[in-house]
């Protein structure tokens, strides 16, 4: 969720890393010896906060996501992989944008023989974008994935549908590619607008290739007690998180509404869906749980 920060182990399994969010800590954590681990590090990686991340495979760069304004920030952790005795982070590069607010996290992948980065925001009308970062020192986003009902021309519509079911709306939140080396499928979930599925083998023109709407689970909340869906309360009448980045001053003095439960209209898909094999999906959302799905009509990924 958006109050959360990232965690991530190094790709040798060596160095575990935490992120928070209270001015923009990170620490590094020995784990080499699983029954002693030891703080290696501990510091300020940005303000004023930052969210999740991930990790280059040879563990000498983090790929860290910011909350606001929303981007990325590609560190320099070598020192901290090498173990020197004073560990520094050096910032090599970042990108920043306006249509979108908590960037939630970020996947490294090579695509067309080019590294890039797959950022997604999980507040305002940002989806997800693709950035090059062939240089470091000035990544680019290229291209952006979002579906319709994200964008501001639909504001209206937005509203309408989710009035009543929390904060979020049809948000991204995470997102996973079939593959990190030339990857042509990308899958996320999607809050209300469920798990989505895409054709990325041009980034430049995705495909949505796949589409799972779990069913609502009206009426239940006092029976599913591990939903934070469930159990949250709604904050602004008719206000998601889409709307995050066309917001008036209307909005923000509108009537709260009553503190109480979401009305379980749509379910929550919040966690990172899982490909396997070549027709499968595993993926979990807050009301119907653990989900294992088919492609139908011929799809493989």
């Amino acid at each position: 969720m958006s109050v959360r920060p990232g965690q991530e182990q190094a790709p040798d399994g060596l160095t575990y890393y935490a992120s928070g969010l209270v001015a923009g800590s990170l620490t590094a954590i020995d784990v080499a010896d699983p029954a002693h681990p030891r703080i290696v590090y501990t510091g300020v990686a940005g303000l004023p906060a930052n969210h999740g991340f991930e990790l280059s495979a040879d563990g000498n760069r983090m790929y860290l996501t910011r909350l606001a304004p929303a981007g990325v920030d590609i560190l320099d952790v070598s020192s901290i992989q090498r173990r020197d005795p004073i560990p520094v982070l050096k910032q090599i590069g970042s990108v920043r944008w306006s249509d979108g607010l908590n960037s939630q996290h970020s996947i490294p992948m090579t695509k067309n023989g080019k590294p890039y980065l797959v950022a997604v925001d999980e507040f305002g009308a940002g989806g997800v974008k693709f950035i090059d970062i062939s240089d470091e020192t000035k990544p680019v986003v290229t291209d952006r994935l979002r579906l319709e009902i994200q964008t501001s021309e639909y504001v209206d519509a937005r509203r309408a549908d989710t009035t009543g079911n929390g904060l979020f709306g049809y948000e991204n939140h995470y997102c996973t590619v079939n593959r990190r080396t030339e990857p042509d499928r990308i899958a996320c979930g999607e809050f209300q607008s469920g798990i989505r599925v895409f054709d990325i083998s041009d980034l430049s023109r995705p495909k949505e290739l796949a589409y799972f709407n779990p069913p609502a689970q009206l009426g239940k909340n006092s029976a599913l007690l591990g939903s934070e869906h469930a159990a949250g309360i709604i904050t602004v009448s008719g206000l998601t998180a889409s709307d995050a980045s066309n917001l008036n001053v209307g909005d923000l003095t509108r009537p709260l509404e009553s503190v109480a439960p979401a009305n379980l209209t749509a379910d929550w898909c919040a966690s990172p869906p899982r490909f396997v094999g070549s027709d499968q999906l595993w993926v979990t959302c807050q009301d119907n749980g653990f989900l294992a799905l088919r492609f139908t009509n011929g799809v493989k990924v």
